[in-house]
């Protein structure tokens, strides 16, 4: 097995993009197809079926056995957690038992729709886990995963091999690897990642976090499962693409979950860095997944986007002409679909990304209307802000 810049059993993904990474995405976004997916969620292993879950805000939650919380109205007496798992593994206890189980399930069906003719030592497998300080991934044996993705394809010991936790930036890590497929050191990349919030222990976590969804409550994280690998390939290559990827930008937010008393810009300003590949102006998104995972502080932060990008700002007055500042007046967007996922199938961590891809791949395949120009964001209680830009094939 080739190691990458981070080995595959000893090295991980953790800190932010690294300068190396930054000067690559100030060169001009190399597009980048998507050519397969390999799927394992609550809603199953069809692109189809999450879409029309998320699309329709069809919840999957249900109260948890084993996590009970005092009521959020302060009253007597506990309320159950509410969780979106598969009752299938009813019996998986752990974190790392389940994110084994939708790693196999989803990575499986990726591989088998790569071509006899693969050159496995030019593909990478890329794979975002969840983040090591939470208990789920301390927990995470990264030796086990890899013997798991050796057992489903032996050929993959010829390939390189990258860890990534979600706190260093998804985008950052697509655009990486967007490169070297551009660049001709790789053919194929899978792309994806594994996380499972729904065991006692990460419930337990959250709920001590005060972040928790109850039954009764107003808000809170409903603890969500799942994984996803996207299979992406350079523009030049022969195969049928689902979609295309064409910008890929991340960005510091100077005040994560400070949206009730700060400004934020980092989200806004990745938008318009991924959207500015193509001279795509913001008025032209059609569709957008949103990232936060049910909490007030991720939907004042989406207020805040909006505000900034979808804003009618008047001309300036004329050379020399004695008028006031005129004041940027709102108008009203034009129909933008948007898909909350946390909704329907919970919060899924660091398969939020690679969920969202697939998400916009099953969009981009229904044709009743057919939709354009879709943007998968990536936010969270960590700085990064991320945005990847996609089309249709």
């Amino acid at each position: 097995m080739k190691l990458g810049l981070l080995g595959a059993k000893k090295a991980e993904s953790q800190q932010p993009a690294s300068p190396a990474a930054a000067a690559a995405e100030k060169k001009s976004f190399p597009r980048t197809k998507i050519t397969g997916i390999g799927l394992s969620s609550v809603a199953g292993d069809q692109p189809f079926a999450l879409l029309g879950m998320v699309g329709t805000n069809m919840t999957s939650a249900s109260p948890s056995k084993d996590v009970a919380v005092p009521a959020p109205d302060g009253g007597s007496g506990d309320a159950f957690a509410l969780v979106s798992g598969l009752p299938e593994l009813a019996d998986l206890t752990t974190a790392e038992e389940r994110i084994q189980h939708h790693s196999a399930q989803a990575l499986s069906q990726a591989l088998s729709q790569l071509p006899p003719e693969t050159d496995w030592q030019k593909l990478a497998i890329v794979t975002l886990l969840p983040d090591q300080a939470t208990a789920r991934g301390k927990a995470l044996n990264q030796d086990h995963l890899w013997q798991l993705f050796l057992a489903l394809k032996p050929e993959l010991a010829a390939s390189s091999c990258e860890f990534g936790r979600e706190t260093a930036g998804a985008a950052a890590l697509l655009n990486k690897y967007c490169h070297k497929l551009d660049q001709g050191e790789l053919d194929t990349v899978l792309f994806g990642g594994v996380d499972s919030l729904v065991d006692p222990q990460s419930c337990i976590e959250i709920a001590l976090q005060g972040r928790l969804m109850t039954q009764g409550g107003a808000e809170g994280i409903i603890p969500g499962e799942g994984a996803a690998w996207l299979i992406l390939q350079p523009q030049s290559a022969a195969t049928v693409a689902i979609a295309t990827i064409c910008g890929a930008a991340l960005r510091e937010e100077p005040h994560p979950a400070e949206a009730h008393i700060k400004e934020m810009t980092g989200l806004a300003t990745a938008m318009t860095t991924s959207l500015a590949e193509t001279a795509t102006a913001a008025d032209e998104i059609k569709g957008v997944v949103l990232p936060f995972c049910g909490d007030r502080l991720g939907e004042m932060e989406w207020y805040q986007v909006t505000s900034a990008l979808w804003q009618k700002r008047p001309a300036p007055p004329a050379a020399g002409a004695d008028q006031p500042p005129q004041q940027a007046e709102p108008r009203e967007r034009q129909a933008v679909e948007e898909w909350r996922p946390h909704l329907a199938i919970g919060h899924t961590g660091a398969a939020l990304i690679p969920l969202g891809l697939t998400l916009a791949c099953a969009r981009f395949q229904l044709q009743f209307p057919p939709l354009e120009n879709i943007m998968v964001c990536e936010a969270g209680p960590f700085p990064q802000r991320g945005a990847i830009f996609l089309q249709p094939a």
